[in-house]
């Protein structure tokens, strides 16, 4: 009698444990997931003037706040920067209510690139260590913001954009003057359930940029990474930062779909910009825009602001 006691006290003391190194197996690789956003979305109609502030009882109202642009390009796409460098990008000069500076960011140096950053001076090589489509863009991201917070501890904001976006700068500017916050989370949405902004054009508040910054960057395997106290790499950058910013419960998102064409693939029917009187009095970017259609659009925006 007292064997079977024994024996089924101690069946049942192995049931038990295996039941809780289940379950602490399953919260330890939930961690990656299980972390919903819980961000503030904010519906900002276009036209509003209400601003959300800073954010930073530091920051004075009496200059412009620093806007930190990096655009993502690739050693081959010189074509694609240099169209930018002639058309939008001297638009960041003139009188904006943000104080901008941009850089174009690359993975790593070659003797082609270097040549066109000593002619060019606006080239940041990240010393990436990956290459390849959606391979690892979360490290990019990571080093991005890290250049940033060394180089420009005083910006309010700071983007990543890719190269193939024509910004309608005046447009653009004023709608992140009103909405600027140290909190910010704007750009085009994927997902309202994952809260994914799309890395082609995404703006993050600095507080935000600086708390990631506070994280380490997880080199191993994705499974075998915390997101609470890393930064896992999920691929794409955007599916990063997001999965980044799902710890935090403050995050001021502001989705700005409606005014943002991006791939022009969910554009019902997709928008053929060479019908457009002028794009940019309706939108505030064109994402997928070849150098033809970066010189076009330019043209086109430049011609509209002189018949104003």
């Amino acid at each position: 009698m007292g064997y079977r006691i024994a024996k089924r006290f101690l069946l049942s003391n192995v049931i038990v444990l295996s039941l809780l190194l289940i379950l602490l197996h399953y919260l330890k690789k939930d961690d990656l997931t299980r972390t919903s956003p819980k961000f503030d979305i904010l519906d900002v109609p276009f036209n509003h003037s209400y601003s959300l502030g800073t954010g930073s009882p530091n920051d004075s109202h009496s200059s412009k706040s620093k806007f930190i642009i990096g655009i993502l390009s690739q050693d081959s796409q010189i074509e694609l920067r240099e169209a930018l460098r002639q058309t939008w990008i001297p638009l960041l000069k003139k009188d904006l209510p943000l104080t901008v500076e941009y850089t174009f960011v690359l993975d790593n140096p070659t003797p082609a690139t270097l040549s066109e950053l000593r002619t060019k001076q606006d080239i940041v090589f990240l010393n990436s260590s990956y290459s390849g489509y959606a391979v690892r863009f979360g490290e990019k991201m990571y080093k991005w913001f890290r250049y940033v917070t060394e180089h420009y501890p005083d910006a309010t904001l700071v983007a990543k954009m890719d190269d193939d976006v024509f910004l309608c700068v005046s447009k653009m500017l004023q709608r992140l003057s009103n909405l600027k916050h140290r909190r910010l989370y704007y750009g085009w949405q994927h997902n309202k359930e994952y809260m994914q902004i799309d890395e082609m054009f995404v703006v993050l508040g600095m507080d935000l940029v600086l708390r990631i910054n506070q994280r380490k960057y997880c080199y191993r395997e994705r499974s075998q990474c915390n997101n609470i106290s890393e930064l896992v790499d999920e691929g794409w950058g955007g599916k990063s930062i997001g999965l980044w910013l799902s710890v935090y419960d403050d995050v001021l998102t502001v989705p700005d779909n409606q005014n943002i064409i991006y791939y022009n693939r969910v554009m019902k029917p997709p928008i053929d910009i060479r019908k457009e009187a002028n794009l940019c009095q309706k939108y505030l970017l064109y994402h997928k825009a070849s150098v033809s259609d970066i010189v076009f659009l330019h043209n086109m925006t430049t011609a509209g602001e002189t018949n104003k």
